[in-house]
Protein backbone atom coordinates (compact mmCIF):
# COMPACT_ATOMS: atom_id res chain seq x y z
CA UNK A 1 0.00 0.00 0.00
CA UNK A 2 2.94 2.20 0.66
CA UNK A 3 4.40 1.74 -2.53
CA UNK A 4 1.23 2.41 -4.40
CA UNK A 5 0.89 5.72 -2.54
CA UNK A 6 4.09 6.63 -3.13
CA UNK A 7 3.90 6.04 -6.50
CA UNK A 8 0.62 8.31 -6.84
CA UNK A 9 2.52 10.96 -4.93
CA UNK A 10 5.48 11.13 -7.21
CA UNK A 11 3.15 10.52 -10.23
CA UNK A 12 1.29 13.99 -9.11
CA UNK A 13 4.54 15.84 -8.59
CA UNK A 14 5.81 14.78 -11.61
CA UNK A 15 2.76 16.36 -13.68
CA UNK A 16 3.19 19.32 -11.24
CA UNK A 17 6.50 19.69 -12.67
CA UNK A 18 5.56 19.33 -15.77
CA UNK A 19 2.48 21.79 -15.45
CA UNK A 20 5.07 24.56 -13.91
CA UNK A 21 7.82 23.94 -16.73
CA UNK A 22 5.51 24.45 -19.22
CA UNK A 23 4.12 27.73 -17.93
CA UNK A 24 7.96 28.92 -17.58
CA UNK A 25 8.43 27.48 -21.21
CA UNK A 26 5.33 30.01 -22.47
CA UNK A 27 6.67 33.21 -20.18
CA UNK A 28 9.86 32.50 -21.79
CA UNK A 29 8.62 32.62 -25.21
CA UNK A 30 6.68 35.68 -24.13
CA UNK A 31 9.54 37.90 -23.38
CA UNK A 32 11.33 36.75 -26.35
CA UNK A 33 8.76 37.67 -28.52
CA UNK A 34 8.84 40.95 -26.40
CA UNK A 35 12.33 41.40 -26.76
CA UNK A 36 12.37 41.13 -30.25
CA UNK A 37 9.66 43.76 -30.95
CA UNK A 38 10.88 46.45 -28.76
CA UNK A 39 14.43 45.74 -29.04
CA UNK A 40 15.37 46.36 -25.69
CA UNK A 41 18.26 44.37 -24.31
CA UNK A 42 19.14 45.22 -21.01
CA UNK A 43 20.67 42.93 -19.41
CA UNK A 44 17.37 40.83 -17.92
CA UNK A 45 17.24 40.33 -13.88
CA UNK A 46 18.03 36.84 -13.83
CA UNK A 47 17.53 36.12 -10.00
CA UNK A 48 14.02 37.36 -9.93
CA UNK A 49 13.68 34.64 -13.16
CA UNK A 50 14.96 31.84 -10.82
CA UNK A 51 13.02 32.85 -7.75
CA UNK A 52 9.79 32.54 -9.70
CA UNK A 53 10.56 29.52 -11.77
CA UNK A 54 11.76 28.16 -7.58
CA UNK A 55 8.25 29.40 -6.73
CA UNK A 56 6.75 27.54 -9.03
CA UNK A 57 7.83 24.32 -9.24
CA UNK A 58 7.78 24.64 -5.12
CA UNK A 59 11.74 23.99 -5.23
CA UNK A 60 13.91 25.79 -2.67
CA UNK A 61 16.98 27.52 -3.78
CA UNK A 62 19.47 24.98 -2.21
CA UNK A 63 17.97 22.41 -3.88
CA UNK A 64 19.67 20.30 -7.06
CA UNK A 65 17.34 22.70 -9.37
CA UNK A 66 18.03 26.28 -7.79
CA UNK A 67 21.94 24.63 -8.11
CA UNK A 68 21.81 24.14 -11.54
CA UNK A 69 20.04 27.17 -12.24
CA UNK A 70 22.38 29.18 -10.32
CA UNK A 71 25.27 27.58 -12.42
CA UNK A 72 23.39 28.63 -15.67
CA UNK A 73 22.73 32.04 -14.87
CA UNK A 74 26.46 32.36 -13.51
CA UNK A 75 27.43 30.68 -17.18
CA UNK A 76 24.61 33.35 -18.85
CA UNK A 77 26.02 36.21 -17.46
CA UNK A 78 29.89 35.52 -18.29
CA UNK A 79 29.12 34.51 -21.94
CA UNK A 80 25.84 36.86 -23.06
CA UNK A 81 26.95 39.86 -24.48
CA UNK A 82 24.21 42.24 -25.01
CA UNK A 83 23.85 43.14 -28.89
Amino acid sequence: MALKASLKYCHERNQNLQEGLKELIEENQQLMQQLQTTGNFAQPDYEAARDRALARLKTGRQSTAGKAIDGFIKELKSTIVPQ
